[in-house]
């Protein structure tokens, strides 16, 4: 049972569940088994409550938000090391839905505690060590935590990306922000007012110095591999970059007509607000089953082999296409269709090789047409291209040489801390975390 909720407390609010299913129909069935689950997670969950740190990457949400999480722990495990040889409380993770951690377990290896309230997290996080709590997300149960006084509150976000999210006024509630690059600060600029008060910090992608290693189940093949991504629906209709309806089932059978081995990997909250988009997701994966075994369905919160096993990459205006940056791949990005999906000015859809989904989806011939899938790839691949590509990735991240991104985080999240700390000694007259 988690700390601080009493069992009679969890048996009265899933009582409470249970009468609200009866009256909302499958909505409420649905969220008295997301309390059922929560509940079931949480006995075999081992909280690390009476762990010291100094640094703590704080998660609100579900399992569909987990690979927002994921990606940083490998990074935070190496601010961990950094930390404790400097003689400072290390890192940890603090959630407030055990399910989160079932996916991360694998690779976390610093203590998790869980928070199941807000009287829980805020507990967490006024601990006399801590000095900086950071965010993968702008969830809204952010803002319970960012409550507690004694830490500095920081954005990590979970990628870098043209979306409209990236520029989200809610940044302005945080101390700091770790942002990808020069792009970021330019795009925040001239979007946000008043947000010199938010300390910014250029950090590039550091979970690109940390991939995953590719699954075992992944086949051979001597053919060339695209690696395609579509990100989701998403919540509303300036966020609608999704190419899964437009024109992703035309996108794969071109590419597997043309001779190509596709690894396909759907955002995990496909198909969360829209029946077409899953639905266009089962088709693809019914393409490529047929179309045999060397094609891969990628569900797996593994991120970063990708990069290693692609030859291309088709991604949506998302954080995926900004990652085939770093990667130095050679990349076409979707458009996006819908009318009201948000455009920066000056983005990626006017720097990189871009595929109309009109164009795509038109007589199921994209490939056969010099604007077709199997043509712009070749246009990716020539010198002007690549040079155009390799501008952008210094101008959105940076020094992307490898361990360089790393680097930047770690430092970032240590000037970050000697800041918050001077302060708390300072004016709050708190003792110092830093060893003498």
């Amino acid at each position: 049972m988690p700390r601080g909720v009493s069992p009679l407390d969890a048996v009265l609010k899933v009582r409470r569940i249970a009468g609200k299913s009866f009256s909302l129909g499958s909505a409420g069935l649905k969220a008295l088994n997301d309390q059922l689950a929560k509940r079931a997670a949480a006995r075999r969950f081992a909280s690390s409550t009476d762990a010291e740190y100094s640094v703590a990457l704080v998660h609100a949400g579900g399992p569909l938000t987990t690979y927002q999480m994921r990606q940083w722990v490998r990074p935070l495990n190496a601010l961990d090391e950094h930390l404790r040889e400097q003689g400072v409380p290390g890192a940890a993770i603090i959630v407030r839905d055990p399910r989160v951690m079932q996916q991360c377990a694998d690779i976390a290896k610093v203590p998790v505690v869980l928070a199941w309230g807000m009287a829980e997290v805020i507990e967490a996080l006024n601990k006399p060590s801590v000095r900086v709590a950071l965010y993968a997300n702008n969830n809204t149960l952010n803002f319970q935590a960012m409550a507690a006084q004694i830490p500095a509150h920081v954005h990590v976000g979970h990628g870098e990306s043209d979306k409209a999210s990236m520029v989200s006024n809610q940044l302005r509630a945080y101390d700091a922000a770790l942002i990808a690059g020069q792009g970021a600060r330019d795009r925040l600029a001239a979007r946000l007012v008043g947000l010199d008060r938010v300390a910014l910090y250029e950090v590039g992608r550091p979970q690109m110095d940390f991939p995953d290693p590719s699954p075992a189940s992944v086949p051979e093949t001597a053919k060339k591999t695209v690696f395609y991504a579509p990100t989701w629906e998403g919540d509303r209709a300036e966020m609608s970059y999704s190419s899964l309806v437009s024109c992703g089932s035309a996108v794969v059978e071109d590419l597997v007509d043309a001779g190509y081995r596709l690894i396909y990997r759907p955002h995990p909250q496909t198909g969360k607000n829209s029946s077409l988009h899953a639905a266009a997701d089962r088709a693809i994966r019914q393409t490529l089953h047929r179309a045999g075994a060397e094609h891969v369905v990628d569900d797996q919160p593994g991120l970063g082999w990708q990069w290693d096993v692609a030859d291309y990459a088709v991604l949506d205006v998302s954080a995926m296409a900004f990652d085939a940056l770093a990667a130095d791949k050679p990349t076409v990005v979707i458009a996006p269709e819908h009318e009201q999906a948000e455009r920066v000015s000056g983005g990626i859809l006017e720097s990189l090789v871009v595929l109309d989904p009109r164009q795509a989806k038109a007589s199921g011939q994209a490939g056969g047409r010099d604007s077709g899938i199997c043509e712009l790839l070749k246009v990716a691949e020539r010198e002007e291209s690549v040079s155009q590509r390799r501008r952008c990735a210094a101008y959105y991240f940076g020094d992307v040489t490898p361990g360089a991104q790393r680097r930047r985080f770690v430092d970032a999240c240590w000037d970050i801390l000697l800041t918050r700390d001077r302060a708390l000694v300072d004016t709050l007259g708190l003792a110092s975390v830093l060893s003498s």
